[in-house]
């Protein structure tokens, strides 16, 4: 299959901001960090890892300890499998299941 083994890379940086009946209960920045590797272009068929990083803010008493640092991450792996295909066409979205 064409494509087989290519890698996508893709990040993302956010700010979470947690409220609690309207007061502000925390603030942290996070970034999101996907990998996809496609294993079957056929089947549709992607391996995924993915890492989610914690960065504290400036105001955390601890910010300047982290001196910017990742102060936490989690790692993850799943695969995913396309069930359907779909186009957009000027009669609307047609889907096809993958056979």
């Amino acid at each position: 299959n064409s494509g087989e083994g290519s890698v996508y890379i893709s990040s993302e940086l956010f700010r979470q901001v947690t409220s609690i009946d309207g007061e502000v209960d925390s603030v942290g920045d996070f970034e999101i960090i996907n990998s996809y590797r496609l294993l079957d272009e056929e089947l549709g068929r992607v391996a995924v890892q993915n890492r989610v990083v914690k960065y504290l803010v400036p105001g955390d008493p601890l910010y300047s300890e982290s001196g910017g640092g990742a102060v936490s991450w989690l790692d993850y792996r799943w695969e995913m499998l396309r069930v359907k295909t779909c186009i957009e066409t000027p009669y609307g979205l047609q889907c096809a299941p993958i056979s």
